[in-house]
């Protein structure tokens, strides 16, 4: 079996030699690249390396927290917001610090742009080599060039996205294809043909720590969702195919408590679609560190940094998500999803967490380390008090490693993005099943009439599943992709973040992010003509 069609997606990292960080293998052995990516184990382990690559955009806060923070779901603390650097700031309203020598804004496109040229490297050396080379179908080498055309074309989605046209390079069609930013149409091509490529030779399985058709539809359906509509490339229908697929033909269910997809008891459910993994000892991420309170970390004595609820107020949830309809906020009374999400209560080990800890930061009335907080990513076995809790400690007690597992993509998001594809086509009374299937899990299966979506126009059913989708997935990265894909950012964003509203500085051009300077001085075939519009 030939593989058709396969696009090399990459950017200027795709210069990088043969001893790269990636390629450590290759250096250390002395073998040639190509030598290397002709010996499928080492294919394996370079892949397995570039998952945990992947991964690690959610380890350190300069690949997780652009994405998530600046958006009507979560914003920046107070203190990040008014007293830290004017690069963090801008990440919630803008103003003339975002722009192309933003840190932040540059270590998202390299840390997608990099791991795309290593995926490309493995492609080129899996495609056909000759007129007699094929790809057996069930073989380990289809399945590989699935998992690498998956996890290329959902990052390349992110990209454009959030940078609008990227550099694109076809090694298959024209290898001396210049590597300047192609036109938007391209780019969005370059991702179907990625994503439909990994539909169609990742396995079909249950499998949440790798790539699989199932993972694959579920993205190609999001890109379908997200793709620009005035250029004709949005289509509904596709997407609802994608996602009846692995809705309704998957192995997957929502989990019967919502709590259970933050336990770290319970990883890789039935309702896990794609999971990255995490250990507080080995692989921990830093999202406690990024979501939790640093009034809790100075003021509960013998806890500090070992406080189960301790961290720095990086990302912390908008009024408008942190309080309930009565207040002109998001939550339903009944919604057990809110006491699983969210943090009310700074009590622990006896003691109740105060300000005196961070009254040298002069807030005034901003004060907020101690207003809710996001709660799921606590791990009680980094608490220095574990074990009265029953969990069985880690040895760590810090904030700082976060061992549980975090959900990239999962059957309850798939559902309510089916139920938004079945409005758009038509099929509202069908789309309600699913949105209701959902909530009544959110209200522990005790669901009132009074609490059942019914029949609305279309234009209502839009606005309530963008809503929904805040009580499901909150703080869970995908905000900032719903409200672009939408056409809501930047609006819903001024209307409900604090700091966007208060300083009123967002531009529509913010929409997308600035290019980043060193791209546009280091690589050739971009100069400062190739920046985004407003930068």
């Amino acid at each position: 079996m030939k593989l058709k069609n396969i696009l090399i997606l990459t950017g200027a990292a795709l210069t990088l030699g043969a001893c790269s960080d990636f390629l450590v293998e290759d250096c250390q052995t002395g073998l040639p690249e190509s030598a290397v990516f002709q010996d499928i184990d080492l294919i394996e382990q370079n892949l397995v390396t570039i998952y945990n690559n992947v991964r690690g955009n959610y380890v350190t806060q300069n690949g997780w927290l652009p994405l998530s923070v600046g958006t009507d779901e979560t914003q920046s603390g107070a203190y990040q917001a008014l007293k830290e650097g004017a690069e963090r700031r801008s990440l919630d309203y803008g103003g003339s610090s975002m722009n192309s020598t933003n840190t932040y804004i540059t270590q998202v496109w390299n840390g997608h742009i990099t791991q795309i040229a290593q995926l490309s490297k493995i492609i080129r050396y899996m495609l056909p080599q000759s007129e007699s080379d094929s790809i057996e179908s069930g073989s380990q080498r289809e399945q590989l060039l699935g998992e690498c055309c998956f996890l290329r074309g959902s990052l390349a989605m992110e990209l454009v996205m959030l940078y609008g046209r990227i550099p694109v390079h076809d090694y298959v069609l024209n290898p001396d294809q210049k590597m300047d930013r192609k036109d938007l149409d391209l780019c969005w091509e370059y991702v179907f043909t990625d994503l439909q490529n990994a539909a169609n030779y990742c396995p079909k399985k249950n499998d949440p720590q790798r790539a699989t058709r199932y993972a694959a539809m579920m993205m190609l359906a999001r890109a379908y969702m997200s793709a620009p509509e005035d250029l004709g490339l949005r289509d509904w229908e596709k997407a609802t195919e994608y996602l009846k697929e692995v809705c309704e033909n998957g192995p997957y269910d929502l989990v019967e408590d919502y709590a259970d997809l933050y336990d770290y008891t319970t990883p890789n459910t039935m309702e896990s679609i794609f999971e990255w993994q995490f250990s507080p000892t080995s692989s921990a991420n830093c999202l406690q560190w990024l979501t939790g309170s640093r009034a809790a970390q100075g003021t509960i004595p013998d806890e500090g940094e070992g406080c189960l609820f301790a961290g720095y107020d990086h990302c912390l949830p908008t009024e408008f998500a942190r309080t309930y309809e009565s207040e002109g906020g998001l939550w339903e009374v009944g919604d057990q999803r809110y006491d699983v999400a969210i943090r009310t209560d700074f009590t622990h080990n006896g003691y109740t967490a105060d300000y005196s800890s961070v009254q040298w930061e002069g807030l005034g009335d901003d004060y907020d380390e101690l207003e809710p907080h996001i709660k799921k990513y606590e791990d009680p076995r980094n608490d220095v008090h574990a074990a009265d809790m029953g969990a069985e400690s880690s040895g760590k007690n810090s904030m700082y490693y976060s061992g549980k597992n975090i959900c990239w993509l999962r059957f309850g998001d798939a559902c309510l993005l089916y139920a938004e594809c079945l409005n758009e086509t038509g099929n509202q009374d069908y789309a309600l099943e699913w949105v209701n299937y959902v909530r009544e899990r959110g209200f522990g299966w005790v669901y009132k009439k009074a609490q059942q979506w019914t029949s609305m126009s279309k234009d209502e059913f839009r606005q309530k599943i963008l809503d929904e989708r805040i009580r499901e997935l909150i703080c869970e990265r995908w905000r900032r992709f719903d409200l672009l894909r939408t056409g809501n950012y930047p609006s819903l964003v001024t209307e409900r973040n604090k700091w966007a509203n208060r300083f009123q500085s967002l531009q529509d051009y913010n929409k997308l992010f600035p290019i980043p300077y060193d791209e546009l001085s280091q690589n050739e075939d971009m100069d400062s003509s190739d920046q985004n519009p407003g930068y």
